[in-house]
């Protein structure tokens, strides 16, 4: 729950305002909150998988990500002469969230594996609702295809665990990209005409 509330605020607008608010920190508000999402996720998944199972910490994973965009979708646009006035399903902030979640590309700070599960999760869902459709079954089994042919190039057998499974996470990050901007152009006349939708979705 904690880490949910914490995804749910980083979207707030005022919250953001703290950008440029360090006081007497180094690290802006925004920098921290993700510094204590990322401690709690790593806590969290060392005692689950002390006290039960890593398939339980797998689970929590899981059920944590599903929690964060049950928490950041169907959210209402935003005023008349804002960006996302025109945003009726909450596209865009639920996008904004998967993004600021966690920033890799800021800080020194390493990423634990489970930290980036939890993030490709919560992007991985929140595409997939942008995305739903009737019949998914074709996308999921272009997903299927492609991961397995990517394991089989790039997987190797003499590899240690955690590069394994560092490469498994590229892999499935990467097949969902692949699969979803195919996914994007074949429906693109659909798609267009929800302009906050195909932001979100190529954000995501």
């Amino acid at each position: 729950k904690a880490v949910t509330a914490l995804t749910r605020v980083s979207i707030d607008p005022a919250f953001n305002l703290a950008n440029e608010n360090t006081n007497n920190c180094i690290d802006t508000l925004p920098s921290l909150l993700q510094s204590l999402m990322s401690s709690l996720i790593n806590s969290t998944v060392r005692q689950i998988t002390k006290l039960h199972s890593e398939s339980d910490a797998k689970k929590w994973i899981e059920n944590a990500a599903d929690s964060m965009v049950q928490a950041c979708s169907d959210l209402s646009a935003g005023e008349e002469g804002d960006a996302d006035h025109d945003d009726d399903d909450g596209w865009l902030p639920l996008a904004c969230a998967a993004e600021r979640m966690i920033d890799f590309h800021h800080g020194d700070e390493e990423h634990s594996a489970d930290v980036i599960v939890l993030k490709l999760n919560f992007a991985l869902l929140a595409l997939d609702r942008c995305l739903a459709d009737d019949d998914r079954s074709d996308r999921e089994n272009q997903l299927k295809e492609a991961t397995t042919r990517l394991n089989e190039l790039v997987i190797k057998d003499d590899s240690d665990d955690a590069t394994n499974r560092m490469l498994q996470i590229a892999m499935q990050g990467l097949t969902h990209a692949e699969i979803s901007l195919r996914y994007i152009d074949k429906n693109s006349d659909a798609i267009m005409r929800d302009h906050p939708l195909l932001l979100a979705a190529v954000m995501l």
